[in-house]
C-alpha cells in the first residue's frame, strides 16, 4: 500500500520534476565552466550529474510497469564494462576511476531515454514539461549569453580569435549542439504560439536564429537555415491558410542567408583561410629535404605526440610523406591517425571493446578524436559502436514508419521541431565530440528521442494537443 501511495505521488509530479531537471541542465553547465576558470576540480559537478542521473534512474525503475527491460538494459551494460575493462587490463589500466567515468557518460544518453519513456507513459503530461523545458532552456541560455557580454566576460566560441558569442560555458562544440537542439524546438513553438501575431513571431524567430547566428560555427549556421527551411515545408505541407508565419519564416531564412558575408562564422572561416597559408610557408621553411629525416622538424612541430609516440617513419608513411599544411596541420586527422595506430597495435580486444581514455594522452598531449561516433568506437570498441547505432536506428527506423503509416497524423510542426533537433544533432555527433561523450549535450538527445517514441508509438492512446 505504501509503496502504491509513494509510485502515485511521483507520478503526480513527474511533469514538475521534469521541468525542474531541465532547468538545472544549463544552471550545471555555467557551474561547470566557473569551477573550470576558479581552477576547481570538475569531480564535484561530475557527482553532481551522475547523482541527478542515479535519482533519475531509480525513479524510472520504481514507476515502470517493465522492470525487465531495466534490469536487462543494465546487466547488457555491467557485462560490457567488465569486458571493456578486460581490454584495458591487458595493456596496462593506468587511470580506471576517469576511464569508467568515461564510460558513464557515454552510458546517460541511453539511460536518460529509457527514463523519460517511462516517464511519459506513467504520465503523458511529461511531454509538455520537456517542450517547455526546451524553451525555457534557450531562454536561460540566452540571458547567461546577454549577461556575460554585457560584463566582458564572454569567453568566445573561438576564444583565440575573439569570435562568437558564447557565454559562460566552456565546450564549445557540445554548447552548439545544445543550441542547435533547443532552436528548431524553440522555434517550431514560437511558430504555434504566435502564428497570427506577426510582431511578436518575428520578435521570437529573429531571436531564436540570433543566438546560433553569433555562435559563429559551421554547424550553428546549418542548423539555423535548416530550421527556418523545414518549418516552411512543414506548413507548406500540413497549413498553407498559415500565410503570415510562413511569410515570417521565409523572410527570416533570407535575411540571415543575405547576412552571411557579415557573419562571425565567415570572418571565422577567413581567419582560418589566412592561418592555412602562415603555417604552409612554416612548414616550407621546416622542411630541408625530400629524405623521411627531413620531415622531422615540421612533424615534430605540428604532431609531436603522434611522432614521439610512434616515430617518425610511421608517421611519415601514414602521411605518405606529405609536406601540405592541409594534412600535417589537420588536428582532427592526427588524433585520429593516433588512435588508429595505437588500436592497431592493441589488437584484437581494443578493437571489440575499447581502449582506456588515459591511453590517448602522450606527453601532456591529449589525442582524444573529435568527432563522436569515431571516438564512441576508439573507447568503446566495434561493440560499443554496434550497440550505440542499433540503438539510435531503432529510432530513426520507428520515425519512418510512423511516418509512412501515419504521416496525416504524426507530421506537424511539433513532431518537425523534434525531427530537425535529432537531425542537427546527429550532425553535430558525426563532426564533433560534442554530442555523445557530452552529458550536458546528450541529455536533449535524451529528450528528443523519448518525444519521437511518444509520437509514433504511445500518442493513439493519449489525449495530446499540439497547439499548447
Amino acid at each position: 500500500m505504501y509503496r502504491t501511495k509513494t509510485k502515485d505521488r511521483l507520478s503526480k509530479k513527474l511533469p514538475s520534476l521534469v521541468l525542474v531537471l531541465f532547468i538545472l541542465q544549463p544552471c550545471m553547465d555555467v557551474l561547470s565552466y566557473t569551477s573550470d576558470k576558479l581552477g576547481i576540480s570538475n569531480i564535484y559537478t561530475l557527482l553532481l550529474r551522475f547523482a541527478i542521473l542515479a535519482a533519475v534512474l531509480i525513479s524510472g525503475f520504481i514507476l515502470s510497469e517493465k522492470k525487465k527491460i531495466y534490469i536487462i538494459t543494465a546487466s547488457i551494460l555491467c557485462i560490457y564494462t567488465l569486458c571493456h575493462i578486460g581490454a584495458c587490463m591487458c595493456h596496462g589500466y593506468d587511470d580506471p576511476v576517469a576511464d569508467i567515468a568515461n564510460l558513464i557518460r557515454i552510458f546517460q544518453m541511453p539511460l536518460f531515454t529509457l527514463c523519460f519513456i517511462t516517464f511519459i507513459k506513467v504520465n503523458d503530461k511529461v511531454t509538455d514539461s520537456i517542450r517547455t523545458g526546451f524553451v525555457i532552456c534557450l531562454l536561460i541560455i540566452a540571458a547567461v549569453e546577454i549577461i556575460s557580454v554585457i560584463t566582458g566576460t564572454n569567453p568566445y566560441t573561438y576564444e583565440n580569435k575573439s569570435i562568437g558569442i558564447i557565454g559562460w560555458f566552456y565546450d564549445s562544440s557540445a554548447q552548439s549542439a545544445v543550441l542547435s537542439t533547443l532552436v528548431p524546438v524553440f522555434a517550431a513553438w514560437s511558430v504555434q504560439r504566435y502564428r497570427d501575431k506577426l510582431p511578436m513571431l518575428l520578435l521570437m524567430l529573429i531571436f531564436s536564429s540570433l543566438i546560433l547566428f553569433m555562435y559563429a560555427t559551421r554547424l550553428a549556421y546549418i542548423s539555423l537555415i535548416m530550421t527556418l527551411a523545414g518549418l516552411v515545408i512543414t506548413l507548406l505541407i500540413t497549413d498553407r491558410k498559415a500565410v503570415k508565419a510562413i511569410i515570417s519564416l521565409v523572410l527570416v531564412c533570407v535575411l540571415f542567408i543575405c547576412f552571411v558575408p557579415l557573419s562571425p562564422m565567415e570572418k571565422n572561416q577567413s581567419m582560418v583561410g589566412d592561418n592555412a597559408v602562415k603555417k604552409q610557408t612554416h612548414i616550407d621553411s621546416l622542411v630541408t629535404g625530400e629524405e623521411t629525416e627531413d620531415l622531422r622538424e615540421a612533424y615534430e612541430f605540428y604532431m609531436g605526440g603522434l611522432v614521439g609516440r610512434f616515430g617518425l617513419e610511421a608517421v611519415a608513411q601514414r602521411y605518405n610523406y606529405s609536406t601540405k599544411a592541409s594534412d600535417i596541420c589537420d588536428v582532427r586527422r592526427m588524433k585520429n591517425t593516433y588512435c588508429t595506430m595505437l588500436m592497431e597495435e592493441q589488437g584484437v580486444s581494443a578493437m571489440l571493446f575499447g581502449m582506456e581514455l588515459s591511453d590517448m594522452t602522450y606527453d601532456g598531449r591529449v589525442h582524444d578524436v573529435e568527432n563522436d561516433f569515431h571516438g564512441i568506437f576508439y573507447l568503446t570498441g566495434g561493440v560499443g559502436l554496434l550497440m550505440l547505432a542499433l540503438f539510435l536506428f531503432y529510432f530513426v527506423f520507428i520515425t519512418f514508419k510512423a511516418l509512412l503509416t501515419d504521416f496525416k497524423n504524426i507530421f506537424d510542426l511539433t513532431t518537425a521541431g523534434y525531427g530537425i533537433a535529432l537531425i542537427a544533432s546527429i550532425l553535430h555527433g558525426y563532426a564533433t565530440c560534442g554530442v555523445l561523450r557530452r552529458p550536458g549535450s546528450s541529455f536533449y538527445l535524451s529528450a528528443i528521442l523519448s518525444a519521437i517514441y511518444f509520437f509514433t508509438k504511445l500518442k493513439k492512446g493519449h489525449i495530446y494537443d499540439h497547439q499548447k
